[in-house]
């Protein structure tokens, strides 16, 4: 099953393969070192659609179906359009600015919403959404983002990951939190609150390169931790959330900030 699949792990091996190159480890070699890492988000379609790769057994196969399907000729585009064809879902740039090994807290941009739009259609949708459930999914130097978190209250061990990561979580008019509002309920406890998760903790962890046979550093993983905060930046432990009532009207302005760590993995 794993052979004949299209995965991101096989996609990426075929998209960096190259007829000018006997062997993968050659066409790595020649990719040079970057310091800037793009941050990028998917926004799911309305229209998806799904082709079948499972016929196709030889990278490469792949690679040019999913160029023919794409009719693209750029790798950037093709990875792209490969998520869309297979998911059918677009990739999209962000605001996020990350430059290699530099830690770093700051604002993406802030969006203001005055007495005329506080109850209009936009912040509506925001509403909606952390109501529903609504997921971001973002993509870091073309490697998927995980949120990982504790299912267990016993079990620090129990460790779930997911590719996703919710816009919010809402505390009905009851006072009961809902979906990720139970993972810190001390913090989010306001009675019909939405609780935007308007900041994000990045933590990328890479291996050095010490002792391999090529220069520069490589992306391990990366992995991320929504909060709602005020100021995340001078308040980390975001103590202070960022909570909008059902029914305010008063202007608000809301901070999207983000937080970069970077950790030498030794795997």
């Amino acid at each position: 099953m794993a052979d004949e699949q299209l995965t991101a792990e096989n996609f990426a091996f075929a998209k960096r393969s190259s007829s000018r190159y006997s062997t993968f480890s050659e066409r790595f070699q020649e990719i040079p070192p970057k310091s800037q890492l793009s941050v990028k988000t998917i926004r799911l379609s309305e229209n998806s659609f799904v082709h079948d790769f499972s016929g196709f057994s030889d990278p490469e196969r792949k690679l040019s179906y999913a160029r023919e399907m794409a009719h693209s000729v750029s790798d950037e585009e093709i990875y792209g359009r490969y998520v869309v064809v297979v998911f059918g879902e677009r990739i999209q740039p962000s605001a996020y600015n990350i430059t290699f090994k530099h830690d770093k807290c700051d604002t993406a941009c802030k969006k203001k919403y005055t007495k005329e739009t506080v109850t209009g259609e936009k912040l509506n949708f925001i509403k909606n959404g952390i109501r529903l459930n609504y997921q971001h999914h973002w993509i870091i130097d073309n490697m998927p983002v995980t949120w990982c978190y504790q299912v267990s209250t016993t079990d620090a061990r129990n460790i779930y990951c997911s590719t996703g990561f919710p816009i919010g979580c809402y505390v009905d008019s009851a006072g009961t939190a809902m979906d990720t509002c139970v993972i810190q309920p001390k913090i989010y406890n306001e009675k019909d609150t939405y609780y935007i998760f308007n900041h994000v903790r990045i933590t990328l962890n890479y291996h050095n390169g010490v002792g391999e046979d090529w220069d520069g550093a490589r992306l391990v993983s990366a992995q991320l931790w929504p909060s709602s905060c005020k100021d995340a930046c001078k308040d980390p432990s975001c103590s202070q959330p960022f909570g909008i009532k059902a029914g305010g009207t008063e202007p608000i302005t809301i901070p999207y900030t983000y937080q970069v760590l970077f950790m030498v993995s030794s795997s």
